[in-house]
């Protein structure tokens, strides 16, 4: 059997991973080991929110844009000319 990383390995010139390669148990995949260790904290890549905060914030960006338009009005109206 061939090593993952020999080139030889019509598979790894591919990009492909010997099968089992990456199964729990074995090199970072391990249990206590790698990103997904127990007591590590998992961080979310930059702009991966929940669908809930997403809308939150869109709301909040619509009310503010809404009372910015409703001031500039008044304003307007109560101008003297």
């Amino acid at each position: 059997m061939t090593r993952p990383g020999n080139r030889s390995d019509p598979a790894a010139r591919r990009g492909e991973t010997a099968p089992g390669a990456n199964a729990p148990g074995r090199g970072e995949n391990a249990p206590g080991r790698g990103e997904n260790a127990p007591g590590r904290e998992v961080e979310r890549p930059p702009g991966d929110y929940s669908a809930a905060y997403q809308h939150f914030v869109l709301v909040m960006l619509t009310l503010v844009y809404a009372f910015n338009f409703i001031d500039r009005q008044i304003l307007v109206i109560l101008q003297e000319p």
